[in-house]
């Protein structure tokens, strides 16, 4: 019962199926970090802004200074680390 293994493995060898899933992956993704840390929605225009008051570098500097920015940040670059650690192999 069920799709059997060689049926899902041979629609991931294509492109359509394997970049849909990273297409889906993502979106997920971006929605969990908006919900997460609303501090990043700002980028995209969450927060009302006052007459001649534009997003710069300020703005952008406040976003990222913020400690659960950073945190989020210094998370990443250490599960990307681990990650290459983990799948290198010597050869």
């Amino acid at each position: 019962m069920g799709v059997k293994v060689d049926t899902i493995a041979a629609a991931m060898v294509h492109p359509v199926g394997y970049s849909s899933i990273i297409i889906l992956f993502l979106v997920f993704f971006f929605i969990a970090m908006s919900v997460a840390f609303p501090e990043i929605s700002q980028l995209a225009g969450g927060e009302q802004v006052e007459a001649g008051e534009t997003f710069g570098i300020a703005t952008a500097s406040k976003i990222i200074g913020n400690p659960t920015v950073l945190g989020l940040i210094v998370m990443f670059i250490i599960f990307t680390a681990a990650a290459a650690f983990v799948t290198y192999t010597k050869g």
